[in-house]
């Protein structure tokens, strides 16, 4: 198989474009999470349950703050942030309840149980 021969101005175009690629693929992943928590976050709301609406209220806060370091240091510290941010806040909720959510019951989630 052959290689093709960059230049040295090639390679960094090229490199150039790789990480602006980058840049983008962190701001929609970002944004689409975004989403998603304000949708929790809502539901969250609507149901009462005030103390996971407080938790998601500090991981999207964290994720905009993924967004802002997305466009100064660059999408290497952010991609750290944001895992990092994210696993150790989700770590504490799978902690605080104790691995299961089954014991609340939901609006959202359908019943098991068969018509008598």
């Amino acid at each position: 198989m052959e290689t093709a021969a960059i230049e040295k101005g090639e390679g960094e175009a090229f490199s150039l474009r790789m990480r602006e690629r980058q840049h983008r693929r962190l701001r929609l992943v970002s944004h689409l999470v975004i989403l998603i928590l304000l949708a929790v976050e809502i539901r969250a709301l609507v149901t009462g349950e005030y103390v996971a609406a407080a938790l998601v209220a500090i991981i999207l806060s964290s994720i905009l703050l993924t967004l802002r370091l997305n466009a100064k240091p660059g999408p290497d510290y952010a991609a750290a942030f944001a895992l990092v941010s994210l696993t150790a806040r989700l770590g504490y909720s799978m902690w605080s309840n104790q691995g299961s959510t089954a014991a609340r019951s939901s609006p959202f989630r359908p019943s098991l149980s068969l018509p008598a």
